[in-house]
């Protein structure tokens, strides 16, 4: 199944976070390239006034990016559980019902090795559309009957198949039919929301070396466009 990452964050998140963030470094990227261009011209020009513009715009945007970097780690908690609502959001309403939230959720369950939101989290799944109106209501099954929770909350062996699917989903007693009881093995016990993060973390990193490499070069042409100023009088 080809899956669309960016479609999968967005929806899992409920939020166009990820996607504006997208095209904040493409016109960010684009502004850029415009304002070297104006430096460069007041430099071979030598003309005082184009300089001024270019580290004047320069100071603004290293301004702008340092304090989206404050913004960020002081408002980090309150992203955190403005994902988890959301999360919690489209797993109960959303799976089953929408075909990107639930291959969006498939993915996430099956190759993050998690199930539901929060650790040992799987019971939300008995409060959802997909438990209620599909198990219940259209399917008709009997308690001994449901699955507890998707396929794609079920360990896979090294071959990628799936243990004990009957184990997984329709347990006698214990998880994932209630919170607490006897480990069951075939089951995931990590919520997908703490190996979200953990997965977006690590993909950060590459953001973060650019974002460094990019305050490197900003204070760089700064420097640089403030002597060659001072070097025209």
């Amino acid at each position: 199944m080809i899956v669309d990452k960016k479609m999968i964050i967005k929806e899992l998140l409920g939020t166009a976070l990820f996607e504006a963030s997208l095209y904040m470094v493409f016109a960010m990227g684009i502004f850029i390239v415009f304002v070297a261009f104006v430096g460069l011209l007041g430099a071979m020009t030598q003309n005082k006034c184009l300089l001024a513009t270019y580290f004047i715009i320069m100071l603004i945007v290293f301004l702008i990016l340092f304090i989206g970097g404050v913004l960020g780690v002081v408002l980090k908690d309150t992203v955190k559980d403005t994902m988890r609502k959301t999360m919690n959001n489209t797993l109960v309403n959303d799976y089953n019902r929408s075909h990107i939230a639930t291959n969006a959720w498939d993915w996430a369950q099956k190759y993050l090795n998690c199930c539901a939101v929060e650790n040992e989290g799987w019971t939300v799944y008995q409060h959802s559309y997909w438990f209620n109106h599909t198990q219940k209501y259209l399917l008709q099954r009997t308690p001994t009957e449901y699955d507890y929770v998707p396929i794609s909350c079920c360990r896979v062996d090294e071959n990628g198949y799936v243990w004990k699917q009957h184990t997984c989903q329709k347990p006698a007693s214990g998880p994932p039919k209630v919170a607490k009881g006897a480990k069951n093995d075939y089951v995931y016990y990590k919520g997908c929301f703490q190996n979200g993060l953990d997965y977006i973390e690590k993909v950060s990193w590459g953001l973060f070396g650019v974002g460094f490499g990019v305050a490197v070069a900003l204070i760089s042409a700064l420097v640089l466009s403030a002597c060659t100023y001072r070097n025209l009088d």
